[in-house]
């Protein structure tokens, strides 16, 4: 069964961010529900294995995790996440640079170890 509770003194007639309190009609009885962060997680002595299931499934939908943590340089990075590596050298290559500059690039093609 729900807990009533009155919403605090300071906040009645006046809404605040840090205390939102909101009336909740449910066949006559009136309940005051807090709204805010973290409204809808479970909480009690034996819900931090849920908080830390839920937390570290949700973590994945974040960009810079997922790029952290997939192991995609090992795969796809042909230096393997190395700042340096060492190879032998096969060839030069040289370019020409596009418009309006004019010069001629050379670069290496490099075998890796």
């Amino acid at each position: 069964f729900f807990r009533i509770r009155r919403p605090p003194r300071s906040t009645q007639g006046v809404s605040s961010a840090a205390s939102d309190v909101y009336k909740r009609q449910v066949h006559g009885i009136t309940f005051y529900l807090r709204q805010g962060m973290g409204a809808h997680k479970p909480r009690g002595i034996l819900c931090a294995r849920k908080l830390h299931n839920k937390r570290r499934l949700n973590r994945w939908a974040d960009k810079n995790y997922r790029k952290a943590h997939t192991g995609r340089e090992f795969r796809w990075d042909p230096m393997g996440g190395a700042s340096h590596a060492s190879g032998i050298c096969v060839g030069k290559v040289g370019f020409e640079s596009k418009q309006p500059n004019s010069a001629f690039r050379t670069g290496l093609r490099v075998l890796l170890k």
